[in-house]
């Protein structure tokens, strides 16, 4: 949905979709943790070398930094603080 339109719907509406988008990002979280044993396994099954222990703030300084670096240059921080505050 175009924030043109979100920002169109009555208050009652905006607060459905975003209490509805929390609780099935809360939903779609668990259903991958629940899940994650049985797709590892089954990647590996298929040959794939899986990598389950790797240094998450290495991989952050390399990837995640410069990345929303661009975005926040390109969009600004509004979004990454709330996607952060989330986390």
């Amino acid at each position: 949905m175009s924030k043109a339109k979100y920002d169109a719907l009555p208050a009652a509406y905006q607060k459905a979709i975003v209490d509805s988008a929390r609780r099935a990002a809360v939903y779609h979280r668990q259903l991958n943790k629940n899940e994650e044993g049985t797709i590892i396994e089954s990647l590996k099954k298929a040959g794939m070398t899986v990598t389950e222990n790797f240094d998450k703030a290495a991989f952050e300084k390399i990837v995640y930094q410069p990345v929303r670096a661009s975005y926040a240059e390109k969009f600004g921080t509004d979004v990454l603080s709330a996607i952060e505050a989330e986390k």
